[in-house]
């Protein structure tokens, strides 16, 4: 009979604590913070972009890799297959769905896969309109890769329903998301 209690209380010890963690998890969860819109304008690229682009590229690179067309170490917005200018509304959605709907976290809801077949980007451009950063996107194997480290976003905590959100925005605004694999 004792050892029937012992085994009891080991197993509510561990039930106990588990509920616990779970109870914190969620209620970290809950309470994530929330940028403004004017907090999130202030994050760079953001905060130096004159104008937010949204990209869709067919383009391969001399070693026949999916990549954004380059030309003079630039980005070349000429060799871009459809390219859309965010106003200020759409700019604002963006960075909504990009720092306020993930958590603060990192959780294992993030389904990576191997293929990096990049054919999206957001691209950051000055007055001037040469872009001075990007973010570029693979929606099939929800993979993301910054041009500098300097660009605030975290892609090792971007959970699977906002990669849904990132990728409902550029077909709204009219990209496509996918395409051949050749």
């Amino acid at each position: 009979m004792d050892d029937a209690v012992e085994l009891d209380s080991a197993y509510m010890a561990y039930w106990g604590a588990s509920v616990r963690y779970y109870r914190d998890l969620e209620e970290r969860l809950k309470t994530y913070t929330k940028y403004s819109i004017q907090k999130r304008r202030r994050f760079y690229p953001f905060n130096r972009a004159s104008t937010v682009h949204l990209a869709y590229f067919d383009h391969r690179d001399s070693n026949d890799n999916r990549t954004l067309p380059f030309m003079n170490g630039a980005v070349d917005l000429e060799s871009i297959n459809v390219l859309d200018r965010l106003n200020t509304v759409e700019s604002d959605s963006l960075t909504d769905i990009l720092y306020n709907s993930q958590h603060r976290e990192y959780l294992s809801s993030i389904s990576k896969m191997a293929c990096y077949y990049p054919r999206n980007a957001i691209l950051f451009s000055d007055k001037e309109n040469k872009v001075f950063d990007y973010i570029e996107i693979c929606f099939d194997c929800h993979q993301f890769k910054k041009s500098r480290d300097k660009v605030r976003f975290d892609p090792n905590g971007f959970p699977n329903h906002s990669f849904r959100l990132l990728e409902q925005f550029f077909e709204d605004q009219g990209l496509p998301t996918t395409g051949p694999y050749d």
